[in-house]
């Protein structure tokens, strides 16, 4: 179940239930408050998780509320973010205190390409996380793009008919937001090498990863 989930389930409550070992999966987006929930179930814990990877979710909202009412008299917003950022798996690692031999490093990826995976090893695991067997096979052959991983530069200072950079994000808040830039790239760069690829290659699926609901729509069109 879900860390709020379990320790609602009435079910469960009137069991009395006590378990020799909790854990506690993706302990790295749960904040403290959710994961001492299940805590409470087991007499002993293990997280699994990864603070390198999405926090714990932050609603502005709730803050603001919380710090408009009585019981958060003395406390900043600082603090408050502060306490419901970080996951107590970060805390735990992170604490000099912790000791070292409680922790294990699940350190074999079999996601992705090992170039890709050398990447994501060197800027967030300290070049320790190692690629298991296969995943060289992991591969997209896509002319004009012969690596595993490319960056591209957005920034430019072209401006488009009113005078704005056309760079930078266009919409509002009703109608949606979208980077007609990086649409424009996508169009005349990347599309006709995907268009050539799935001739050859009708099976191959493409993921394309953005912000915008807007911009889903664009790209899509």
């Amino acid at each position: 179940g879900t860390c709020i989930g379990i320790g609602m389930d009435r079910s469960m409550k009137r069991s009395g239930i006590h378990f020799d070992t909790v854990i506690i999966d993706e302990a790295g987006k749960a904040n403290l408050a959710e994961t001492t929930v299940p805590m409470e179930l087991g007499k002993k814990f293990i997280l699994v998780g990864d603070h390198q990877q999405l926090p714990p979710y932050m609603d502005e909202k709730e803050i603001s509320e919380f710090l408009n009412d009585t019981t958060a008299k003395g406390l900043t917003q600082a603090e408050v973010e502060a306490a419901v950022s970080s996951s107590l798996f970060e805390d735990f690692l992170e604490d000099a205190n912790f000791p070292s031999e409680s922790t294990v490093l699940l350190n074999y990826q079999y996601r992705m390409n090992p170039e890709i995976g050398a990447y994501i090893s060197e800027l967030f695991y300290k070049g320790k996380l190692n690629h298991g067997v296969g995943t060289e096979h992991q591969v997209c052959k896509l002319d004009k793009f012969p690596d595993a991983v490319t960056f591209i530069d957005t920034s430019t200072l072209k401006k488009d008919d009113n005078g704005c950079n056309i760079a930078y994000e266009k919409g509002n808040k009703s109608s949606g937001w979208y980077n007609p830039y990086e649409i424009q790239i996508f169009e005349n760069r990347i599309l006709p090498s995907l268009v050539r690829l799935n001739s050859e290659s009708p099976d191959v699926k493409v993921g394309i990863i953005t912000p915008y609901r807007k911009q889903r729509t664009l790209l899509l069109e």
